[in-house]
């Protein structure tokens, strides 16, 4: 972490108001149990740009490093108001668990939204499809999935349980072998 905290450094010494290098050192300060000096970034960085991406991102780590679990999630569903991403998507969903289907749907729906060539919005709504019983769903969205990123060994797993248990021998051994 000392080499990536230095490289880090070089690059806010040449751009000092970047936020993402500040995000990073952020975590690497996390990373490394420095609480206090990812504090300071954290407070540097909401001075600098409040309310921007990488301000909430860095806000909802640190919450996160100091188990401040609701502080953490307030702040990354503002990051995703401001600017949604695939890392953010899997975030909030793994705090969905005990929200009700609608609601998680809803979610889904407004992650495809917005990010339409997230593979991973659609490998999580297969699982979701799946979980639920909804098995000829989940081929299809794990299908679509795999046509944005084929190389998706979990997927191309469970696409071909699927098949098997519908009956698809042919592409049910076709998946497995990719996978």
């Amino acid at each position: 972490f000392a080499e990536a905290r230095e490289t880090l450094m070089k690059g806010l010494q040449i751009d000092p108001s970047n936020l993402e290098l500040m995000h990073l050192l952020v975590a690497v300060e996390l990373e490394e149990k420095n609480i206090t000096s990812a504090e300071k970034l954290v407070g540097e960085m909401e001075q600098m740009a409040s309310g921007s991406h990488f301000a909430y991102m860095a806000a909802g780590d640190l919450a996160e490093a100091k188990g401040e679990q609701s502080a953490a999630l307030t702040a990354y569903q503002n990051a995703w108001k401001v600017q949604a991403s695939d890392r953010l998507g899997n975030i909030l969903w793994s705090r969905m668990e005990k929200d009700t289907d609608q609601v998680r749907e809803k979610f889904l729906q407004e992650w495809k939204q917005r990010l339409p060539a997230s593979f991973q919005a659609l490998t999580i709504e297969g699982l979701f499809r799946q979980s639920k019983g909804s098995n000829a769903a989940a081929i299809e969205t794990y299908k679509r999935s795999l046509a944005i990123n084929q190389r998706q060994p979990a997927v191309l797993n469970n696409l071909a349980w699927l098949q098997l248990e519908a009956g698809d021998l042919k592409n049910a051994l076709q998946n497995a072998s990719a996978a």
